[in-house]
């Protein structure tokens, strides 16, 4: 996974936490923005978006990430990544922001293709 970077400020808010995620227990969970967390497990990792963030997600890539896990609010490390990059660019810096254009046009090429807006 990319590592997130905040534009505006230096996210320094790690904790340790034994949330679930769809990856399996959390290690650790790192606020990146408003309803945004970077989750790390023992093999895996991802985003999570409470409802008011995901609800700025396209459906479309919501619809195209791995397992349509996106519709539930979780983004795997991978390339769902991306889809948050994306969406919540303010809290990345460029060269996240680029790669994350790269991966949707790579690995998301049909919802890339039919977004409305890019």
């Amino acid at each position: 996974m990319k590592k997130a970077t905040t534009k505006q400020k230096k996210v320094t808010d790690v904790r340790l936490v034994s949330s679930e995620t769809p990856w399996g227990k959390a290690q650790s969970a790192e606020e990146i923005g408003p309803g945004i967390i970077r989750y790390s497990t023992a093999s895996h990792g991802g985003y999570f978006l409470n409802a008011a963030a995901n609800a700025k997600v396209a459906l479309l890539l919501k619809q195209a990430t791995f397992c349509q896990q996106g519709l539930k609010g979780w983004y795997e490390e991978d390339c769902d990544w991306a889809v948050v990059v994306y969406t919540f660019k303010e809290y990345f810096d460029n060269k996240h922001y680029n790669a994350a254009i790269g991966t949707l046009k790579e690995h998301f090429k049909d919802a890339w293709d039919r977004l409305p807006t890019k």
